[in-house]
């Protein structure tokens, strides 16, 4: 048996592409047909654009505070949270602004 090493698809933090995104850089750790495994570091003022998807999402905090929006909800999380399984509906983020 052969051990494969590969090199992620985007090693490297690049900004978002989306005009709408502000402060939030993103690298792509693993791409497959069926499913996509990416970083995202957002600056303190950073935030997604709303968005629908078609797939699931898991969000993770590994690290800091934030704000996510899905659909009319909006929760806090932090370091530790994870939220799953969110489909197709309108989602944002972005750091929780402070008190």
């Amino acid at each position: 048996m052969t051990i494969e090493l590969d090199s992620f698809p985007h090693a490297r933090w690049t900004p978002l592409p989306h005009p709408d995104c502000r402060g939030v850089d993103g690298r792509v750790l693993v791409r497959r047909e069926d499913m996509v495994i990416a970083m995202l570091r957002f600056a303190r003022d950073g935030t997604i654009h709303d968005h629908a998807a078609d797939h699931d999402i898991d969000v993770l905090c590994i690290e800091g505070e934030g704000r996510m929006k899905v659909g009319d909800e909006v929760v806090d999380f932090k370091d530790g949270s994870r939220s799953g399984g969110r489909r197709a509906r309108p989602t944002s983020s972005g750091p929780r602004a402070p008190p």
